[in-house]
């Protein structure tokens, strides 16, 4: 019997990264995923009074079309929440949202406690998008794990200490 030692290596250390991750933390404890679809939910209702609410003053205006509005605000939050994923990377879950062809962050969430450039950061910390794969580390915008707030566009900005944001 012949066995290739590259194939075996290859194996052996795919099996090797497989079993860190089971060990590790690699596998999403329950309480963040309750927390996640916690999020997802905010987002999507967030996004469902944003379509429905644009529509308001032309219904008052032209009551014959209410069904045809309400048919594009349908679809507009079937076609987001079908585009609305989920990527892991090594620090953080990203959040990507799909409008046709184009994709766009939506946010950031910390996978657990760690020091990530000099500063610490909690399991499940909201946090702004600075471009296409880092996060905005100035401050995290709440903790999906406690108290946040997030609109459809993304986690909010920081407010200064007269309430403007910064």
């Amino acid at each position: 019997m012949f066995y290739c030692i590259t194939c075996i290596s290859f194996v052996s250390l795919f099996m090797i990264r497989k079993y860190k991750l089971l060990t590790k933390g690699g596998i999403m404890d329950q309480a963040m995923k309750q927390a996640i679809e916690t999020f997802k939910e905010n987002v999507f209702k967030d996004y469902e009074r944003f379509q429905f609410g644009m529509w308001k003053r032309d219904i008052k205006e032209k009551p014959h079309l209410e069904s045809h509005y309400n048919n594009l605000a349908s679809k507009s939050v079937n076609e987001f929440k079908a585009g609305f994923k989920m990527e892991e990377t090594k620090y953080y879950y990203k959040f990507l949202t799909a409008n046709g062809t184009q994709q766009s962050v939506h946010s950031f969430i910390v996978k657990e406690d760690k020091e990530i450039r000099r500063k610490q950061w909690k399991k499940g910390d909201l946090l702004k998008c600075a471009s296409w794969s880092q996060p905005a580390l100035n401050k995290p915008r709440g903790n999906i794990l406690g108290e946040y707030k997030v609109q459809w566009t993304g986690p909010l900005y920081l407010r200064g200490p007269r309430g403007l944001t910064l």
